[in-house]
């Protein structure tokens, strides 16, 4: 089997061995599957002092990060305020300072992206839909690279760049299947849903997984909302739904591949947004 191991995201924490180490221990689990490595990053913030302050803490320079995780593609992409600002950006090189180090990348104006509300139909928080615009983006490079290379994956998976693979361990094997299917752990603490910072895909799901950006422009055609985990649960318990979580970015992820006929299944590990022993943890 061969697997598209694809991190998305701003650059943050990539560089602290904590999360790189994690991902080539995960990988190392699994020595039947040949894993390749894609890497959809912008190496600035919406807050240029938020990104300064996550990469002065890391303790890898990219070209150690580089090395480590031995990518196939390394592809990026950066925000500009509007749609305007996008028609006149400087295409140039990109310059950009990692641990004090200068690198040098180009950005097409494809890989410029923006959030503006209007753009959506939905109740979406404004700085959530770029996340998955850009994850549309990634895949359609790692497409891209399969043609390129005759090479075909078995499975997808999409992770961010600052998620620390703790103890974690998943049978991808059962992924091995002819319909769409899609392992997913959930978001804690507190009554989220199914996480959306990780995914595992089958070959069958993968481009339900990553055009769910299509539902988030427009979640109109969505059909299975009542049956996505944290409502049912609410329902179980007969509690009233609140409408912030009713509509939370959880959801319509889990609204989306239900309602493209895509199997979910929850997995026993947790996502926790702090380091701690939790499966997986975001490191902040």
């Amino acid at each position: 089997m061969r697997c598209a191991f694809i991190i998305v995201g701003h650059y943050r924490k990539l560089g602290d061995s904590r999360v790189v180490d994690s991902i080539v221990k995960f990988q190392n689990q699994y020595p039947s599957i040949v894993f390749d490595n894609h890497l959809y990053v912008s190496f600035d913030d919406n807050d240029g002092k938020l990104f300064h302050h996550n990469i002065s803490k890391n303790d890898l320079t990219f070209d150690e990060v580089k090395e480590k995780m031995n990518f196939c593609s390394i592809n990026t992409f950066k925000y500009v305020n509007n749609r305007r600002e996008k028609q006149k950006y400087d295409l140039d090189s990109h310059h950009v300072l990692i641990n004090d180090k200068k690198y040098d990348f180009t950005i097409e104006k494809q890989n410029l992206t923006w959030s503006l509300r209007t753009d959506q139909r939905g109740k979406i928080c404004n700085q959530i839909f770029p996340q998955f615009f850009n994850i549309k983006k990634a895949y359609e490079f790692v497409k891209k690279y399969e043609t390129e290379n005759d090479v075909s994956y078995d499975i997808y998976i999409r992770s961010r760049t600052d998620l620390v693979f703790n103890h974690f361990h998943v049978d991808l094997t059962q992924l091995n299947t002819d319909s769409p299917c899609v392992f997913v752990p959930t978001f804690t603490p507190g009554d989220h849903g199914i996480a959306d910072q990780i995914a595992f895909c089958n070959k069958f799901a993968s481009d339900i997984y990553f055009n769910v950006e299509s539902s988030f422009r427009d979640p109109s055609k969505l059909i299975c909302r009542e049956q996505c985990i944290v409502l049912r649960k609410y329902r179980e318990n007969n509690k009233e739904i609140p409408n912030a979580l009713y509509d939370n970015t959880h959801n319509i992820l889990n609204d989306h591949l239900l309602s493209n006929n895509c199997k979910i299944i929850i997995l026993n590990s947790t996502i926790t947004a702090t380091p701690s022993s939790a499966d997986l943890y975001i490191l902040r």
